[in-house]
């Protein structure tokens, strides 16, 4: 039997809940009656090159705007809709993504005329329409509530494409507004039940803002941090900062926790720099876990917040202790095997002096000096890093600013850094 908000979820899906924008929450797409396959679905950009829904979403929260076609007087509205309400959908970290099924060339155009804030894709084929239940037909189109939308919409000043063709689309699809995230599924639907029954933008938002605050972690540009952020603004109080290394300041966004400074550059000998040549007194432990692998932890030893180091076959770790978690060295050790291992691993101590000098070098030999950059060249309509890899010829303007910014090197022969490159076949070209 299904749950209410299954229940809801689906009316939403089919067009029968009249306030289906605000019910839904966040469900698997199985849940929301829409086939998993959403993610295979094939979307052409400005160079008509394809790329999928998991590719085009990567790791954000996204808003799906499905155009009808891209010369609709309707479909212009509701691009001007979207424009309005910008700097909401940024605060929250939220792309948008707009799909028409039209030719690449007409998103191209679209996108120029309108300055649209995200990027526009074609759906010739319309399968991402198909898989999210758009209304297609013409009794969608004539009738009086749609006729009302579009006096409405003249009356606001958009309209039509100068010359309608058939590269603008399929003109008797339907479109909607969709919201999703790769890990928590479809939490938002609206599919356009007649022309000119467009989102209400504000209810979109108010759902994102619910959304990002409820899943944090998916979300680390939330609107609850910028809230916090602007009532903290008219605070007169001092905020306490933690103040780390030379040149930098680490704002916590509150005033009742203080944490100690961890360096946020990577590539630092961290353990020489902050235990052992200021000759910080530290206690070293040692571990061994069938999962984890061998486990290496460097404890600061003071009262207070303790900066510790963890270091796996993964790779070291910088964290903090709380004070309040750690009264003593055994609480501190529980705490890290809790919070960070999520289990608790037996640790003994090293009483042997020499051993700070073994990480020492241990560390000094994963650091590293010389580094390898790439400079690729994106030529017109290049929106994705294949097309950019995949171009075999440069141009003018390109070569004068390599020229610019470094030397140009025969690879055969070369020996010193190589950058991974091959120095002896010209397997990897033979110019750097």
């Amino acid at each position: 039997m299904l749950s209410q908000i299954e229940l809801d979820c689906k009316r939403c899906m089919e067009g029968d809940n009249e306030d289906n924008d605000l019910n839904l929450r966040s469900q698997s797409y199985q849940n929301l009656n829409v086939s998993k396959d959403i993610w295979s679905v094939k979307l052409e950009d400005y160079s008509g090159q394809e790329v999928t829904i998991k590719e085009i979403v990567g790791n954000k929260t996204t808003v799906l705007v499905l155009l009808r076609h891209f010369g609709c007087l309707i479909c212009r509205k509701a691009a001007g809709l979207v424009l309005s309400q910008r700097e909401d959908f940024e605060k929250l970290g939220v792309q948008i993504i707009a799909v028409g099924s039209g030719y690449p060339q007409m998103a191209e155009e679209f996108a120029k005329e309108f300055k649209f804030p995200g990027l526009i894709y074609c759906d010739q084929r319309r399968g991402l329409y198909e898989v999210l239940n758009c209304k297609t037909g013409m009794k969608y189109l004539v009738n009086t509530s749609a006729l009302e939308q579009v006096k409405i919409a003249l009356d606001e000043g958009y309209a039509q494409a100068d010359k309608i063709t058939r590269g603008h689309g399929v003109h008797r699809q339907l479109g909607g507004a969709f919201a999703l995230h790769p890990s928590q599924g479809l939490f938002f639907a609206h599919t356009d039940k007649y022309l000119g029954d467009l989102v209400k933008i504000p209810d979109l938002i108010q759902v994102l803002t619910r959304f990002c605050e409820e899943h944090p972690k998916d979300n680390w540009t939330t609107a609850s941090i910028f809230r916090n952020w602007k009532e903290l603004e008219n605070q007169t109080t001092v905020i306490k900062m933690a103040g780390g290394d030379a040149g930098y300041s680490y704002e916590y966004g509150r005033n009742d926790v203080y944490n100690p400074p961890i360096s946020i550059v990577d590539n630092i000998k961290y353990f020489h720099s902050y235990f052992f040549e200021p000759n910080i007194e530290h206690t070293n432990f040692v571990a061994s876990d069938p999962e984890v692998g061998p486990i290496v932890l460097t404890l600061e030893s003071c009262s207070g917040d303790r900066r510790c180091l963890i270091w796996t076959k993964k790779g070291n770790a910088r964290r903090v202790v709380p004070g309040y978690e750690s009264k003593n060295e055994a609480e501190a050790c529980d705490y890290i095997m809790r919070k960070y291992f999520s289990k608790q691993i037996a640790l003994k101590k090293i009483k042997d002096p020499n051993f700070s000098n073994e990480l020492v070098s241990v560390e000094g030999k994963s650091f590293f000096v010389n580094y390898k950059f790439g400079v690729l060249l994106a030529r017109k309509n290049n929106c994705l890093e294949d097309p950019m890899y995949n171009n075999s010829e440069i141009t003018p303007d390109f070569e004068e600013f390599l020229e610019f910014i470094g030397t140009k090197i025969k690879l055969e022969g070369w020996n010193k850094f190589k950058g991974g490159l091959d120095c002896k076949t010209n397997t990897t070209g033979e110019y750097s």
